[in-house]
């Protein structure tokens, strides 16, 4: 193999992950472990050597733990939420209309009735339904609320 970086297995890894160095590596612990592993065999299992335990341990790559992962992850987030609040602080007007637009909207007398012919689906709202209603109710209203609030009405029926 010409290139070993472009086997298939590698190819869903990033650059610093893998590179010549570790990969080299990598195919040096095969072969020390294969060494490692008939040295073992002679010494537990045919008893032909006298069993000699120092040194089984010993790896010659880097190890990489589930812990130091999530601290990995845990620092990148850290990075982006300091990366967001200096924006927030930077952009102060931006951040009042962000506000105002989380909060919780009261559905109006009016929409109530529109959205009531919904309940007499229980099981599917068919689509020219959706477009029905929505052409109704406005821009406020978008299919992922339609269904939500049909879905908290059903199950709170049942």
């Amino acid at each position: 193999m010409i290139d070993p970086l472009s086997h298939e297995i590698f190819k869903d890894l990033e650059p610093p992950e893998l590179h010549k160095e570790g990969y080299k590596r990598l195919v040096a612990c095969y072969k020390n472990g294969l060494e490692r592993m008939q040295v073992i065999y002679k010494q537990d299992v045919i008893k032909i050597e006298p069993q000699i335990a120092q040194g089984r341990r010993a790896l010659e790559i880097w190890r990489t733990r589930h812990k130091d992962y999530t601290e990995k992850k845990k620092t990148r987030r850290k990075a982006r939420r300091r990366q967001k609040h200096d924006k927030e602080i930077s952009q102060p007007e931006l951040q009042a209309d962000t506000q105002e637009s989380k909060k919780r909207r009261k559905i109006l007398p009016h929409e109530v009735q529109i959205l009531s012919r919904l309940l007499d689906y229980n099981n599917k709202i068919p689509t020219h339904m959706y477009d029905e209603i929505l052409q109704q109710l406005g821009t406020e209203w978008d299919k992922k609320r339609v269904y939500g609030w049909w879905n908290y009405c059903v199950n709170k029926n049942n």
